[in-house]
């Protein structure tokens, strides 16, 4: 408890650094484990694994002026609502406690989180950055290169909802008009028979940003068709399935090793062959992925 307070008001400093010149209000997450490990990634340059050891339960989030926001979500809700895509992963400063000066603090990129709730352990795949921006700004001068490869105590503090990409389109068929990034992402809680979850969506409704965007193509928003890559999970939508398309059939599609089901619904706004690198979003049919829309990232 003593070192999850630390943190929190570690958080409030870096919080009020990224928030100082913000429109909107920019959270950062903190995660805090009893112990971990730093370690290279058999086969893959440049990677690392870290694995946190009795990790906390609990994903604190906090915001600085003018909302003041601070609280905590599950660390599984957490984790399936943020968004972990390989385009565009979030960034986390790694923070160790009683480790040597030069190596106690690294800025990362988080991929792949593997959480197990029974043993408390979580691991992520990592990749050393070489500065500290966004609302890890507060890290640039503490920021070292390299971590021991076994520590104690330590604390993960991980920044802003990501970007997304939105997908507008028009009509039946549908007409693809285009699309977009935006930064109008938004944490969001809501609370659940086992405790407060937690998640990033668009902060404003897609329609609204696609007619905005794109007004000759979506001339009102009701008629305004869309498709964002933010994780739908929050929502109560499965995760977008993200990856490299090996395989394309007339009913099934593989995509980073997940089948997906298509169908004449199937919205793809531009030509996709294997090799393509693509975001499918859609629904669990009687236990199948089905896409409602195959885009190219």
């Amino acid at each position: 408890m003593k070192r999850l307070v630390i943190s929190c008001i570690l958080l409030f400093a870096v919080a009020a650094s990224a928030n100082a010149q913000a429109s909107k209000p920019v959270f950062l997450f903190v995660q805090v484990a009893d112990s971990g490990s730093f370690v290279p990634k058999e086969g893959s340059p440049g990677q690392y694994v870290l694995t946190l050891n009795g990790v906390a339960p609990q994903t604190v989030y906090f915001s600085d002026r003018p909302l003041r926001v601070a609280g905590h979500v599950t660390t599984d809700s957490f984790l399936k609502g943020l968004g972990f895509s390989d385009t565009n992963p979030p960034n986390a400063a790694i923070a160790v406690d009683y480790a040597a000066q030069d190596e106690d603090t690294i800025i990362v990129e988080l991929r792949h989180p593997v959480y197990n709730i029974a043993k408390s352990t979580l691991q992520y795949d990592v990749k050393i950055l070489p500065d500290a921006k966004g609302g890890l700004a507060f890290y640039a001068e503490k920021r070292d290169d390299k971590l021991p490869k076994e520590f104690s105590s330590v604390s993960l503090f991980i920044d802003d909802c990501p970007s997304a990409t939105v997908w507008c389109y028009y009509g039946t068929p549908p007409k693809d008009c285009g699309r977009f990034q935006t930064n109008q992402t938004c944490f969001k809680t809501v609370q659940t028979a086992v405790g407060t979850a937690g998640g990033c969506v668009l902060c404003v409704d897609a329609m609204t940003l696609c007619q905005k965007q794109y007004p000759n193509c979506c001339p009102t928003i009701s008629t305004c068709g869309t498709g964002s890559s933010i994780n739908p999970a929050f929502a109560g939508s499965p995760p977008p399935v993200i990856g490299i398309v090996t395989s394309i059939g007339p009913t099934q599609w593989v995509i980073g090793g997940t089948t997906v089901a298509v169908n004449a619904k199937t919205f793809i706004p531009q030509p996709v062959k294997v090799g393509d690198s693509v975001v499918a979003m859609g629904s669990m049919v009687g236990g199948t992925f089905t896409a409602g829309m195959i885009a190219k990232q």
